[in-house]
């Protein structure tokens, strides 16, 4: 009581109660009845201040109590510390059994939301694809493609088509730096050539037009970590944490191959599986889809100039089984700019192959509508296919 006088803070039968409990002397004194006793334990306004610190106090001491529990219960059971680290970070509170009136009455609510146009999944951008396939809540999906066809790109041109929605989206690249992707985002979203931004050589109108748009992106919510070599826990930290500021919608993450493991004793495929199963989990704890990007083997000379197939993607691992959907980017010939689009896996949805047009120069897809003729896109010449902009 004399410290508490000391400290100028009022005394009251709660305040005294937690200090006494920390010195471990209640039961002592003789427990709460006796402070009872020896307190008038009416409370005044003049104490709302203390009662709001220490119940903030109580409520922190809990979840950090909670969370040790939880990391006894487990703390032999995981493989690794990081793991560990990473389930009490995502752990919850286990979901009830649902009786079926409850679900059914939530189905059909989904269901008048998404005819109403209150989406819960991200749309891709492209009317013709987003027919066929969409990026729902708490789903895994893979994006692949051998190299240089034009991953990121397309990654990046649904990322921005989500960007001018308004949803808050999460990109990690763990192999360009933030500034090569803003510069493919700019070159996109101002129909700029994307040399000309990296070189430094837009015309003086060309620079106008970059400015004037630039200041649309001011409103976008994106947030872009270029960070190299991290592990699945680290971006899994760093997607919690984003997370609790505001709800995330969308996570990129470019590409899978590129993410690390602390455990050196599994096998590339036992590596990529956890991370897959892991970012499986993550999404449908935290409620959003999750995009990966892959990078097909090469496979067999006679296999590089055919269509991808499921099983060419690099140390697969349970890719497969993890994702709920799985697209390929296919180019027989890299000089073209005819790409199949070629969704191998659908969980929720149909299998397709679709066609659009890719306009590498400023690093564009546009969906094909109509064929008349020769395209050269790359050199960004007037075009004799007709083309529909996402």
């Amino acid at each position: 009581m004399n410290e508490l006088f000391e400290k100028n803070i009022e005394l009251d039968i709660l305040i005294l109660t937690e200090k006494l409990k920390k010195m471990k002397k209640l039961d002592k004194i003789g427990g709460i009845e006796y402070l009872k006793v020896i307190l008038n334990s009416e409370t005044t306004i003049a104490h709302s201040i203390f009662y709001a610190e220490e119940l903030k106090n109580i409520s922190i001491r809990r979840k950090i109590e909670n969370k040790l529990n939880i990391a006894l219960e487990n703390i032999y059971s995981c493989e690794t510390l990081e793991e560990l680290d990473l389930e009490i970070e995502c752990k919850k509170e286990n979901k009830e059994l649902q009786k079926i009136d409850k679900l059914i009455s939530e189905t059909i609510e989904n269901y008048e939301d998404v005819k109403n146009g209150d989406y819960n999944f991200i749309q891709l951008g492209f009317p013709k694809i987003d027919e066929k396939i969409r990026y729902r809540q708490g789903t895994l999906n893979i994006l692949a493609a051998e190299t240089s066809i034009g991953k990121t790109a397309f990654a990046l041109n649904i990322v921005l088509n989500n960007l001018k929605k308004g949803k808050k989206v999460l990109y990690f690249s763990l192999e360009m730096t933030n500034i090569e992707i803003m510069n493919r985002l700019l070159a996109c979203y101002c129909d700029l050539n994307i040399s000309k931004i990296t070189d430094g050589k837009l015309t003086d109108m060309e620079i106008t037009k970059m400015h004037s748009r630039s200041f649309d992106f001011l409103k976008f919510k994106f947030f872009c970590d270029d960070t190299a070599g991290l592990s699945f826990e680290e971006i899994s930290r760093k997607i919690n944490k984003e997370n609790e500021k505001e709800k995330v919608d969308f996570v990129v993450i470019d590409h899978l191959g590129l993410i690390k493991t602390d455990n050196t004793k599994d096998t590339k495929n036992e590596k990529v599986g956890k991370i897959t199963m892991g970012l499986k989990n993550l999404s449908k704890t935290l409620n959003f889809p999750i995009l990966v990007l892959a990078q097909l083997n090469r496979g067999e000379a006679s296999e590089q100039s055919k269509p991808p197939t499921l099983r060419r993607l690099r140390d697969s691992g349970n890719i497969e089984q993890d994702a709920d959907t799985v697209m390929f980017l296919y180019r027989k010939n890299r000089q073209e700019q005819i790409t199949d689009i070629m969704i191998e896996k659908n969980r929720n949805g149909e299998l397709a192959k679709l066609e659009v047009v890719f306009s590498g120069w400023k690093q564009k897809f546009t969906e094909l509508t109509n064929y008349n003729g020769g395209y050269n896109g790359y050199l960004g010449e007037k075009s004799k296919w007709f083309q529909k902009s996402w």
